[in-house]
């Protein structure tokens, strides 16, 4: 073969073997919510509060953000902007949910928050272009929610979501919100404040126990702003606050510099190098990121070859929480989306049908 010669294509099937191939125990076996927790690389474990989830008797409370911010030394300024698209590990949290109902057939519908409000006014992000997107995002969360069923309850996920625009509800609860936003005034940044002040707002209006989340690490206590910043200061702030709080991991990218990132958010940076909905070919994200790696040198290329398997992992035990949580509806109007499996390899693929939902034809 001459050098010119196109070199030929990395097989995919053979791609996605090698990247489920440290697949944990299918989580199909599980006979518990507590027991998924155990298996699963990608659910934390916290024995004092995984059992509150599978209570049908308690709210479950959880959502998504949809913007970023980031402080420029070069200006000595804050950068803001919107979500650029919804990385694939938002089903992290909609398994979660799926798995609380898939347990907890009665339960009551899980609130989903889309936190329109925390991104308005923030620099670079207008009114119009808010609105926008949260109706974008809403839209997909709509869209793939209703497509798959819930093992065993018949159920679909939308069924058992009530989705929010947080924007609304302070409006409709302004009393509720402006008292615990002023019973915060100790607070230096407005941003943990507002969120802080929302948890409790949502406590009243209703009667959330359960907060479903994200966190950097599984540990006790949060160094950094991950969800458990926000939940350590609602604690905090009111002494009789009983809520539980579970979290997931957090998202990956294929960028070999930042290997992890927040679940339901990317910029324009990271789009290309994250794994979206809608795309249709994980293998060939995670080629490229192999190919950056082989790049590296040095410390650096060190560091990077040691997040890949990781970023590997993370992508087998996300295909095997939800192809343990959901089927596809059998009327799904993508013709290629045949009803889940349990094999390994399937489950992957069946993550990146998940993600074509979003894309659907009209």
């Amino acid at each position: 073969m001459s050098q010119q010669q196109q070199q030929p294509k990395p097989d995919r099937a053979a791609e996605i073997r090698k990247m489920v191939a440290d697949t944990p125990q299918s989580l199909r076996s599980a006979t518990s919510l507590e027991e998924a927790f155990e298996r699963s690389p990608i659910l934390f474990q916290n024995t004092s509060d995984v059992p509150a989830l599978a209570d049908p008797s308690r709210v479950a409370l959880s959502g998504i953000g949809l913007s970023w911010s980031k402080y420029s030394k070069e200006t000595e300024t804050l950068e803001s902007g919107l979500t650029s698209g919804l990385p694939i590990d938002v089903m992290s949290y909609l398994a979660v949910i799926g798995q609380r109902h898939k347990y907890a057939p009665d339960a009551p519908k899980t609130i989903f928050l889309v936190s329109d409000y925390f991104a308005k006014g923030l620099p670079g992000i207008t009114d119009e272009d808010l609105k926008a997107k949260t109706d974008e995002q809403i839209e997909k969360l709509t869209n793939v929610a209703s497509q798959l069923r819930i093992t065993g309850t018949g159920k679909t996920l939308l069924q058992c979501l009530d989705i929010r625009r947080v924007s609304e509800d302070v409006a409709a609860n302004q009393e509720s919100f402006d008292t615990h936003y002023n019973n915060l005034a100790h607070h230096e940044n407005d941003y943990v404040r507002r969120q802080t002040a929302a948890i409790a707002m949502y406590r009243e209006i209703t009667g959330a126990s359960v907060k479903i989340s994200y966190a950097f690490e599984d540990a006790a206590q949060s160094n950094g702003y991950d969800e458990r910043k926000f939940d350590i200061d609602s604690r905090n702030y009111d002494p009789t606050n009983d809520m539980s709080f579970v979290y997931v991991d957090v998202g990956r990218a294929t960028d070999t510099s930042a290997a992890k990132a927040c679940p339901y958010i990317t910029n324009t940076d990271l789009q290309n190098r994250r794994l979206m909905m809608g795309d249709t070919d994980f293998a060939e994200k995670i080629q490229a990121c192999e190919d950056r790696v082989a790049a590296k040198t040095g410390r650096s290329g060190n560091n990077a070859r040691k997040r890949l398997p990781d970023i590997k992992t993370y992508i087998a035990g996300l295909a095997d929480l939800v192809d343990s949580t959901f089927s596809v509806v059998e009327d799904a109007d993508v013709l290629t989306l045949p009803n889940m499996t349990g094999n390994a390899v399937n489950a992957v693929r069946n993550l990146e049908r998940v993600g074509q939902l979003v894309s659907r034809p009209k």
